[in-house]
């Protein structure tokens, strides 16, 4: 109960943009022993968090981590997902308008 209760939080903090919160949150739940499930779950949470603040780079490494870990687990497809989406937004702001 308690995992699912940091989850919920982690959610709020991604929901309210305070992506440094949620970063430093999941780095501490992180440490504790939880369940390949929680911990995989936390892992997708984290990277939003890190792709929230465009620090692309280091969600990289923590996804390349889950690919190792939890290769069937269907948080790694969201942290896919999420890297993807920023690094796509960032292209995007990129491209100048053409009138």
């Amino acid at each position: 109960m308690a995992g699912y209760l940091n989850l919920i939080k982690l959610d709020v903090h991604l929901a309210r943009k305070e992506y440094l919160i949620a970063f430093y949150l999941a780095e501490r739940l992180n440490k504790l022993e939880l369940s390949n499930y929680y911990r995989s779950e936390i892992l997708v949470r984290q990277i939003k968090a890190l792709c929230g603040i465009k620090a692309v780079e280091q969600a990289k490494v923590i996804y390349e981590t889950m690919m190792k870990d939890y290769p069937y687990s269907p948080a790694v497809a969201e942290a896919k997902k999420a890297i993807i989406e920023t690094v796509v937004a960032g292209q995007n702001k990129k491209v100048p308008k053409v009138n």
